[in-house]
């Protein structure tokens, strides 16, 4: 699902930019 990869990129970026 594209919106479920979004959300787990969503995160994995805002963790990174955290």
């Amino acid at each position: 699902n594209l919106t479920e990869a979004l959300l787990f990129l969503s995160h994995f970026v805002g963790d990174i930019h955290q």
